[in-house]
């Protein structure tokens, strides 16, 4: 392994961070240059009975998560004074930071003339160079071709900059008939129209460090291997060169992402260099990867993306061929042979038309030769629209469907019905809208229940109908639009009768398919020797029902969605995990080291309520990232351990008995570093006050006796 990173380089940017070894990091920021639009500002101004808007009403800024910057309202304004057309500062002495290539909005909301359909040209400017000056070159959005009409929203990537401090970011508007231009960041414009600036503070991010994955299992060659980027970032460029190897691996490949991907001809050890560059500083890291000749021809596998499709919908077949096939055909045999199919490609997508049965042939093939042709006879089912029964149907995922109550479309539902029983999920991939309608809806009486949730589960939140025997009437002709993209449904009904039921229909709008992209995250990394570290599935785009796989040293050890495992040896683990979805699938692999630790680390806990009334449950949550052994100490102990915890479980329950402060004693330490070396103590003192309301003696039993009025002093004062 290589590694290489320019010192001078390192060392002016450390000059950077902290104020200055450039040159223009310690100057001072100027004020911004004037800016004015000659006839004022738009909205309303007749000119010679002619509206011609051009303000800016209102304008938000918030980073890549949609967190708020600096948000204003109420900016336009009816003035033919050219004084007027500059808000100001808004934000002065109050600037947000912006990271040198870090990416976000802006929203601006444009005035509008509906009669000739005008907007509001908007122009953004940086001052980057701190100058006070907005050039042509700090342009973000030139206003010669960017105009809102109503809410705009404008996605920037901030420029690289030198030097770091104080400096503004000017928004200007004008009117649509007129000219502004990306020059016209300072100075007076012919136009109608507002300016605004607002304060902001330059800076820069972390110095590039590059490194890389390289894939540890056999590189076969003629195969494309992937390299990974580890910790990649959006404010980073970088570029990858590969020794020898053939390019491109594939059409439309660039090697200018954080992913590179490469083959080569021939086996043998081949340099792999990714470089890569943040604002000028860049750094670079060359490792060797192997490539290996088959020494026998390729078993063929593959996995469809689902075994049952509606007609007329597609499927993915995914190639699972191993010994470096770099070849594929593929055989799709229609139920009648109408719809026979064929593909060479290593992941083919087909669309079905006709119903049945479809038979899936694969041969695959490496330099040895073609491997043993694989066929999988009644692999997938293409079917009509879907019909469904409450009770035994659990689940569907065909886009259009219909669900009847457990009696069917002839008969009545059975009573005394459960949810534990008859529930029903709709899923079908990737749903961006399901609709809901009654062919038939006649319930009994009120205790004959059916729940329908816009979720994936009863949540109670997400509750969009709750129909019985006394409103159904509200909802037989009634459509139910769900938009979450899964629908559940509940039914019950109680002994006293029953009715014809209810018979659903649905009907989604599917969005374009997307592959998943996986994806895990872990609060401790490093992590201890011992302590359960929690990898928690952050993977997007997941369609559909996902299949997951996680993987430790390419090892498969769980399909939960998240993944909780201890280590019990020192060392760096590879952690990959495998997202499948109806629409692709995806792997994600990073590193986490273990380490034993040699003292105390950090111990905390929490009450899930602090002042509960006697009977109520209190859970403590403990949050650490090196203990797993613990002991509690409780004071008064009037109280019991419930759900089987105990004073050694990590986050017991508790119920106490009496009144009173309780006060809390944990003990924790890691078992593989000792005791003696990693114990560390929490007391909090009086922590949970369990409440014991006090009831009134009295002789007379009526509901006219009690307390009736209390006041509250301090002092002498009334609270």
């Amino acid at each position: 392994m290589k590694s290489t990173i320019t010192q001078l380089k390192k060392l002016a940017f450390l000059g950077v961070l902290v104020g200055g070894l450039f040159s223009a990091g310690s100057l001072k920021a100027q004020t911004p240059c004037a800016g004015a639009n000659s006839w004022g500002c738009g909205g309303a101004i007749l000119n010679n009975g002619v509206d011609f808007p051009g303000d800016i009403l209102d304008v938000t800024v918030a980073d890549k998560k949609g967190n708020s910057l600096a948000s204003y309202s109420g900016l336009g304004c009816q003035s033919t004074s050219t004084a007027s057309s500059y808000k100001g500062i808004l934000n002065s002495g109050k600037g947000f930071d912006l990271t040198a290539s870090e990416e976000i909005s802006v929203t601006v909301n444009g005035g509008t003339w509906a009669t000739q359909s005008w907007g509001t040209r908007v122009g953004i400017w940086i001052d980057a160079n701190r100058d006070g000056q907005f050039g042509t070159t700090e342009c973000l959005v030139d206003p010669a071709s960017n105009i809102a009409s109503g809410k705009t929203t404008y996605l920037l990537k901030m420029p690289c900059w030198s030097t770091t401090g104080l400096s503004y970011m000017r928004i200007r508007g004008g009117a649509t008939v007129y000219t502004l231009s990306s020059s016209n960041g300072c100075g007076t414009a012919n136009t109608y129209g507002n300016i605004l600036d607002l304060e902001i503070n330059l800076k820069l991010g972390a110095s590039p460090t590059a490194n890389f994955i390289v894939p540890t299992s056999t590189n076969y060659v003629k195969t494309n291997i992937k390299f990974n980027a580890i910790n990649p970032s959006s404010g980073y460029t970088y570029k990858w060169t590969f020794d020898q190897a053939v390019a491109p691996p594939y059409t439309g490949y660039s090697n200018n992402s954080e992913k590179g991907v490469a083959k080569w001809a021939s086996a043998g050890k081949y340099d792999v260099k990714m470089l890569v560059n943040y604002c000028g500083l860049a750094d670079s890291i060359t490792k060797q990867v192997t490539i290996s000749a088959p020494t026998s021809a390729p078993v063929a596998d593959f996995v469809a993306s689902a075994n049952e499709v509606e007609i007329y919908y597609d499927v993915t077949l995914y190639d699972l061929s191993n010994n470096g096939a770099y070849s594929w055909s593929w055989e799709l045999k229609s139920p009648t042979g109408i719809d026979d199919q064929t593909s060479s490609v290593q992941n083919p997508r087909f669309t079905l038309s006709e119903t049945g049965m479809y038979k899936v042939c694969l041969t695959s093939a490496n330099d040895i030769g073609p491997s043993t042709k694989v066929c999988k006879d009644r692999y997938i089912n293409c079917i009509p629209p879907t019909e469904y029964y409450m009770g035994p149907s659990k689940e569907g995922a065909s886009t259009n469907g219909t669900l009847y109550d457990n009696g069917g479309p002839n008969a009545n539902y059975g009573n005394s019905r459960k949810p534990s029983i008859d529930y029903f999920k709709i899923l079908p991939c990737g749903a961006e809208k399901i609709t809901l309608s009654f062919k038939q809806l006649i319930l009994n009486d009120k205790g004959d229940i059916l729940t329908i949730y816009d979720a994936k589960e009863a949540t109670p939140s997400k509750l969009v109908a709750k129909i019985t025997g006394d409103n159904y009437k509200q909802y037989d002709t009634a459509k139910i639009v769900t938009t979450s993209g899964a629908v559940y449904i509940t039914f019950e009904s109680d002994g006293a009768g029953n009715a014809a039921g209810f018979i659903i229909n649905w009907a989604s709008k599917l969005s374009p398919p997307v592959k998943p992209t996986a994806k895990w995250t872990t609060e401790y990394n490093p992590a201890a020797n011992g302590m359960s570290v929690d990898f928690k599935n952050t993977s997007l785009n997941v369609k559909g029902l996902p299949t997951y796989e996680w993987q430790v040293d390419q090892n498969p050890e769980s399909s939960a969605t998240d993944f909780t495992r201890s280590f019990f040896t020192d060392g760096q683990y590879q952690v990959c995990l495998i997202a499948l979805t109806c629409t692709g699938v995806d792997t994600f692999c990073n590193n986490i080291t273990i380490n034993t630790p040699t003292a105390p680390g950090n111990v905390d806990y929490t009450a899930s309520n602090v002042r509960p009334n006697l009977g109520d449950i209190v859970t403590i949550t403990t949050k650490t990232d090196y203990a797993n052994t613990f002991e509690w100490s409780i004071f008064p102990t009037t109280f019991t351990f419930e759900n089987g915890t105990t004073k050694n479980s990590r986050n017991p329950q508790l119920k106490f008995q009496k009144g009173g402060a309780y006060t809390f004693t944990l003990s924790a330490w890691n078992s593989v570093g000792g005791k003696a070396v990693t114990e560390k103590k929490l007391i909090k003192n009086k922590y949970v006050i369990a409440l014991d309301y006090c009831i009134p003696l009295v002789d007379l039993m009526s509901a006219d006796v009690g307390i009736n009025n209390v006041t509250l002093k301090k002092g002498t004062k009334e609270l």
